[in-house]
């Protein structure tokens, strides 16, 4: 196992990072990297974006199927922003 694995098994970003920027890691590992930040910063984007919505569905009262199904959607996005926070991913 090299020490970008390792540091990707254990959880340590702030390791991985300093792994990242000091050039031991292949591109493919950076290329996975980069893409792991993307679509860290989506989730983030796409739960803050349904929460706005739901505040204004919220003001007008409306509680259809749409709603019910953004809020499930919002829960499960804030589910893992939690699990990133957890391990300092965020």
């Amino acid at each position: 196992m090299n020490e970008t694995s390792e540091a990707i098994e254990l959880g340590n970003v702030a390791r991985l990072g300093d792994v990242a920027r000091s050039g031991d890691i292949s591109a493919d590992e950076r290329e996975m990297f980069a893409s792991f930040i993307r679509m860290r910063d989506e989730i983030a984007s796409e739960h803050e974006r349904i929460r706005c919505q739901l505040e204004d569905m919220k003001a007008t009262r409306k509680t259809t199927a749409t709603f019910k199904q953004l809020m499930a959607r919002k829960l499960t996005l804030a589910s893992f922003l939690e699990t990133y926070r957890k391990y300092d991913l965020l």
